[in-house]
């Protein structure tokens, strides 16, 4: 098995899984339009011609491949989580200056030309896709933009870059770049930037800086089940800018903050804030959306208790509410880290149950409107045990902060010497 084979059946492998499945029938409903690109990007991948078609189509106008700027590191990361990511360590390791180099430049046409120029390795890459069936069209999607990215970088000038950094390392092309910078001996680094699954590919890389020991031990637990060890030299961050806040809480009516997936499911919103509304317990509804959640709210938002804050950070979203209702996102952990007492909502996006187990680990109870009735109803399940449990989850609530961040920033500058 060639390298570039190595590649794409580590990538078949893991986006076979059932959630990107899921992912991708939530996705299709929420956008018709791309529920249409996933069906024919499926039905080419069944012919090689076709794969060979979509890989030119990807590689000229998908807009978000990058290349680096001159220097040490190449932060690569698009979203806005990832970003923050790179900012966190940068100034941990007293390197701010790097955070311009965040995302390097958009790749140039002429690169991307150059990347298709060999038409025996587009050829190759095409026919290796064939060979991999995918469970979806959105999992083939991934596989033809891995195929893609490995063609792209494997032709880019590498050689002035002594560190790679990736903020989530599943996506399909830093998953090529990955496979890359190990080839050419360039040092890895993997920064977390969200809660983390067992499905998640384990910690193979020469740093691995995680927010807890609760997601160390995930990683741990999916490299045993892969029958592999990581790797990975591990530095705990938290990903706060304050050590943890006491439970807080006034009483009734209650500021009640509502958090929306990028793929909220419309009804059950609907059908939260009609509970919520008519509950004496509630006085207002502030909703705060994924950022790239663009959904219309504006028939909800016509209700004259339901508010949208526009363009709130987080600590200053949830100075507005006395409890939070979060779905399946870490945004439940950043609410009980700052003491606002935090229920989760099933049913409200299209992931599976608990998606990241905060329900099954006793972090986040689940969401009864009765809990309304007075402050002790609400505090209950946030007791000296929970803190106990919570630990594992925010560091701070037993360590100063401070500490964490020069251990994992001094670790990164270890990287680039």
């Amino acid at each position: 098995m060639n390298r570039t084979d190595h590649l794409i059946t580590r990538a078949a492998q893991f986006f076979d899984h059932p959630r990107f499945r899921n992912a991708g029938e939530a996705i299709a409903k929420k956008r018709s339009g791309l529920g249409l690109v996933f069906w024919f990007t499926g039905l080419a991948g069944r012919l090689r011609l076709g794969n060979m078609a979509l890989i030119v189509f990807v590689t000229l106008f998908y807009g978000v491949f990058r290349r680096p700027l001159s220097g040490p590191v190449f932060q690569y990361g698009m979203s806005a989580n990832n970003i923050r990511s790179f900012r966190r360590i940068n100034a941990c390791a007293g390197r701010s200056d790097l955070d311009e180099r965040i995302n390097g430049v958009p790749l140039p046409l002429r690169a991307r030309l150059r990347a298709l120029g060999s038409v025996k390795r587009l050829w190759h890459v095409s026919g290796v896709l064939r060979r991999h069936k995918a469970s979806n069209g959105f999992s083939r999607a991934q596989l033809v933009i891995c195929g893609a990215a490995w063609l792209i970088y494997s032709t880019e000038d590498l050689s002035e870059i002594r560190v790679l950094c990736v903020a989530s390392d599943h996506s399909p092309i830093k998953m090529a770049l990955l496979h890359i910078a190990r080839e050419r001996q360039i040092q890895t680094c993997y920064l977390q930037h969200a809660p983390v699954a067992d499905y998640f590919p384990p910690l193979d890389y020469d740093l691995a800086v995680l927010f807890d020991e609760h997601s160390h031990a995930i990683y741990q637990r999916a490299a045993a089940h892969r029958e592999v060890e990581s790797r990975a030299s591990v530095q705990i961050l938290p990903p706060f800018e304050e050590n943890a806040s006491p439970m807080r809480l006034d009483s009734p009516p209650f500021r009640t903050g509502i958090f929306l997936s990028y793929l909220f499911d419309a009804p059950a919103l609907e059908k939260l804030i009609l509970i919520l509304s008519g509950h004496p317990g509630v006085s207002d509804i502030f909703i705060r959306r994924h950022p790239r959640c663009k959904a219309d709210l504006s028939d909800l938002l016509a209700r004259p208790c339901v508010f949208e804050p526009p363009h709130a950070e987080m600590g200053a979203f949830l100075d507005k509410c006395d409890l939070a209702l979060v779905p399946n996102s870490g945004a439940a952990i950043e609410a009980l880290h700052l003491g606002v007492p935090t229920f989760y909502t099933p049913g409200m996006d299209g992931i599976e149950y608990d998606y990241y187990g905060f329900v099954a680990e006793g972090i986040v109870p689940l969401f009864d409107p009765a809990v309304l009735a007075d402050s002790e109803q609400v505090t209950r399940f946030f007791d000296k045990e929970w803190k106990q449990q919570f630990a594992r989850y925010d560091s701070t609530v037993k360590t100063d902060l401070g500490v964490a961040r020069q251990a994992a920033g001094e670790a990164y500058l270890e990287l680039m010497r």
